[in-house]
């Protein structure tokens, strides 16, 4: 299916997604409202005081360009939302100064980047072991996310958020592996997941996450096929939450979901308000002609363990 990744040499038809780079690539440049529209409570002089100590140095950080002309990446992670291009295009503000111009005018007036971190993340005491130019870059890593949201004072309890789900008619759902644990589809990153598998059984692979990588796939597709047969669609049933969702859309309340998943799950429950971030397994597709056919197609090579090949057009 067209869901993390693509292809297996020529002409295969592979069982992965309709964004080739798979989950991890992080989109970074975004436009943002003005900083003023983040203020949106009565008591501007208390709250802003408070603004300044949850996100801290956060005021002064805008992200965009300037980050991509310095080389800074966010960490990869196929659990992170802003992963796909369909969620990560318009939220994330332009900077004023970046991470990098920050950190560097702390450099040289000789700040201890500790002070910092205590700021930014008050419970948390740093190892002594780790050194300054590693904090400095600890430091970057939290200033290039975006500004958390402010919480909502009106919203305290399961009660409350009942009472929205009752009266609103455009709810955005954000979904991710969580959501299908329940039907039995293996997760990721436990002790006994799929990544620790797969390190096992292809000790050769850099990291679990190249197997959603295209170049790695062109050169060893075995690791996404044996992935592909533990979550092929078919073998399992949408959770309640799926239904929730679904129910949900049918009922007019559901302005989109989007999930991170790949299992198509969403389908089999009947949600049309759907925007698939990693693509999915519902198709596979020719990586030289792009030639798309159903999951169905290639069900039997995929449990055969066998790499599916296609006389197409373009051969």
């Amino acid at each position: 299916g067209d869901g993390g990744g693509r292809g297996a040499g020529g002409q295969a038809a592979a069982a992965a997604g309709e964004g080739d780079n798979g989950p991890g690539l992080q989109g970074l440049s975004r436009e943002a409202p003005p900083a003023d529209d983040f203020d949106d409570d009565d008591n501007e002089g208390e709250e802003e005081e408070e603004a300044a100590a949850a996100i801290g140095y956060r005021d002064n950080l805008l992200f965009g360009d300037e980050i991509i002309t310095n080389g800074f990446h966010s960490c990869e992670s196929d659990e992170d939302d802003r992963a796909s291009h369909a969620s990560s295009s318009d939220w994330t503000p332009r900077p004023r100064i970046g991470p990098y111009t920050f950190v560097q005018q702390h450099l040289m007036i000789g700040t201890d980047p500790r002070t910092i971190l205590k700021d930014l993340l008050p419970e948390t005491i740093p190892p002594p072991e780790l050194d300054d130019m590693t904090l400095w870059q600890i430091v970057i890593n939290i200033l290039s996310e975006p500004p958390k949201r402010k919480k909502r004072k009106d919203i305290n309890t399961i009660e409350d958020a009942v009472k929205l789900l009752q009266e609103c008619k455009k709810i955005i759902v954000l979904t991710g592996a969580g959501v299908s644990v329940s039907c039995g589809i293996p997760d990721f990153r436990s002790r006994d997941g799929i990544y620790a598998r797969l390190a096992v059984d292809f000790p050769d692979l850099p990291d679990p996450q190249a197997m959603f990588d295209i170049e790695y796939f062109r050169k060893d597709p075995r690791p996404f096929f044996k992935f592909a047969k533990e979550i092929y669609p078919g073998q399992f049933q949408p959770s309640l939450c799926h239904k929730f969702i679904a129910l949900s859309d049918k009922e007019g309340k559901l302005l989109r979901n989007y999930t991170q998943n790949i299992d198509t799950l969403e389908q089999v429950a009947g949600i049309q308000r759907i925007i698939q971030c990693h693509g999915s397994f519902a198709t596979a597709s020719c990586l030289i002609c792009k030639y798309k056919v159903d999951c169905e197609a290639v069900r039997g090579d995929i449990f055969n363990q066998v790499i599916y090949f296609r006389n197409c057009a373009c051969l």
